[in-house]
Parts: C-alpha cells; sequence; structure tokens
C-alpha cells in the first residue's frame, strides 16, 4: 500500500500493488518531483506500470498506465518528474516520457523517448 498525507494531515491511501506470483520483482513506488503530486508504481511479470494522481475532488485515482512488457527492477523519475528511467530484467533500460497536456477523458499518456527500443510496448 502506497498512502499520503493530504492537506488536513490525514492519511489517504494512494494505491494498491501485489505481487501476483512469487517469482515476480516486488513492486516498486516513487512519488514524482517536483511536488510530490503523481505517483508510478510498477509490479508484475509484465512491468505494469501505472501514475496516480489526485481527480478534481482530490481523491487519488489512474491517471495512465503502460506495459512495459518486462519485470522492472528500477524506477528512477527525472528531477522534473516528467520523465522515468526503468531498468528492466535481460533488457536495455526505458526511457518513459509523461505527457502533461491531458486527453480528452482527462488521462495523461507515457511514451518511449524518441530511439528506445519498443520491445514489448
Amino acid at each position: 500500500d502506497i498512502f499520503r498525507k493530504d492537506n488536513t494531515d490525514c492519511w489517504q491511501r494512494v494505491t494498491r500493488r501485489q505481487i501476483v506470483a512469487s517469482h515476480d520483482p516486488k513492486p516498486l513506488g516513487k512519488f514524482l518531483p517536483p511536488e510530490q503530486m503523481l505517483c508510478a508504481t510498477v509490479s508484475g511479470a509484465e512491468g505494469d506500470l501505472w501514475i496516480h494522481g489526485p481527480d478534481s475532488n482530490g481523491d487519488w485515482v489512474k491517471k495512465a498506465s503502460f506495459r512495459v512488457g518486462r519485470p522492472v527492477v528500477v524506477m528512477n523519475p527525472s528531477p522534473d518528474g516528467l520523465s522515468l528511467l526503468l531498468t528492466c530484467k535481460e533488457a536495455h533500460p526505458i526511457m518513459l516520457q509523461l505527457s502533461t497536456v491531458p486527453d480528452d477523458e482527462g488521462a495523461l499518456s507515457l511514451q518511449p523517448q524518441e530511439g528506445q527500443q519498443e520491445t514489448g510496448l
């Protein structure tokens, strides 16, 4: 489980990620800089990446998701929080760019940065 304190100093659950199979890598989670208003989590054998953030009511919801196609063992955000460098088992690292412009339904998008290998995407 990942929790964060809201503006009233109350703990609020952001998300829950679980290990499905005993050989899966442990779930990873990080609040993204600079303001810690988005949370990235990844888990599972296929590297299911989720980005959570507050909706218009302040509730934390899934804003974007992306299947890497491989287990992710390290997740490092850039200082501005707009890129994620994912280190995968037995593969080259993958750099993902977070689009700050929501689509028609308010969702954010994740795209491999130009020149990145797209194996398993």
